[in-house]
Parts: structure tokens; sequence; C-alpha cells
């Protein structure tokens, strides 16, 4: 529903333990370009691309069951249906992707809290570039805290995504 809270919140006994993924969106992901991402394709998707620069990631996490979760996909087909965000050939894109919180999990993933969670992914800060060569290099998680609205989802992706900044 229009401008009804995001989330529901996460039972404690609910904590995703495999990596498989879900029909639930699964058809339409593959018409429009958003990657239907489990715990094992969690690297490869959405960690590299983010890590090497090449790419933000905005990723919906959401429960099969929840409704608000179900409630919430018409908002997120008209967000990525679009080509309001995607970027030219060469520079760093913004890719949609989307994972069954429930079925998948990976271990440099936020802890779920709530469905559905959105997620934008961007590339640590420069600062963190000083940290020991032995480090793990972080990606950096911002998450959706607004109301389930189309206009408000794309104003944060605005004002977050440094991809959508440079369109508009």
């Amino acid at each position: 529903e229009e401008g009804s809270p995001l989330a529901s919140e996460v039972d404690d006994a609910a904590t995703v333990l495999s990596g498989s993924p879900t029909s639930a969106g699964n058809a339409w992901a593959l018409q429009t370009g958003v990657m239907e991402v489990v715990g094992k394709t969690f690297t490869a998707k959405v960690l590299e691309p983010v890590l090497a620069g090449t790419a933000e990631v905005l990723m919906l996490i959401y429960a099969p069951w929840c409704s608000h979760s179900l409630n919430f996909f018409p908002i997120w087909h008209a967000l990525t249906e679009g080509d309001l965000y995607r970027g030219v050939p060469g520079e760093r894109q913004l890719l949609f992707a989307q994972m069954d919180g429930t079925r998948n999990e990976h271990v440099n993933l936020p802890v779920v809290t709530r469905f559905p969670m959105i997620l934008l992914v961007l590339p640590p800060l420069p600062s963190s570039a000083t940290r020991e060569q032995s480090a793990e290099p972080r990606v950096r998680y911002l998450s959706y805290e607004g109301t389930a609205s189309l206009q408000g989802l794309r104003e944060w992706v605005q004002h977050e995504s440094s991809v959508a900044k440079a369109k508009q």
C-alpha cells in the first residue's frame, strides 16, 4: 500500500540459512534485467562489481510469504523497469538485484531485520583504502528507511547513488 510503513519485523526463528532461489519474481526479474541473487552468487553478482568500481547495486531482500514484500513488488517493478538509472556502457552502472531473504544469506550481508529490506551497495570510501592490505575491502550498505512509495524510493536513490546523481 502506497505510503505504508515499509517493513514487517523478522522473527529470530526465521533466520536464513540456505542458498536457493525462489519463484517469487523470478520470471519478471529475467525479463527486466534484475538479477535474482542467491547466497552462492552474491559475491560474483553484487560484491565484485561494486568493489571493482564498475557498479552500485540496489538490492531488494524480500520474503515470498510476507504481505509487505508482496505489496512492495509493484513499486520495485516500477522503479527497475525504466531506464532512469541505467548507466552508459563503460561507466559505473546502477544494477538491480533481488534476493529471497528467507532462503539465502551471505557472510557480508547486513543482518536482515525486516521484509522487504532495500539496500544500496556502494564501493568503500576512499579513506578505506588506507587500511592494512591484509584487511578485506568492505562495501558500504545504505538501508532505505522511508515509506513504501515509488516517489520516496526514487528520491532516496537519486540522493544516495552517484550513478543516479550523474543522470540528473
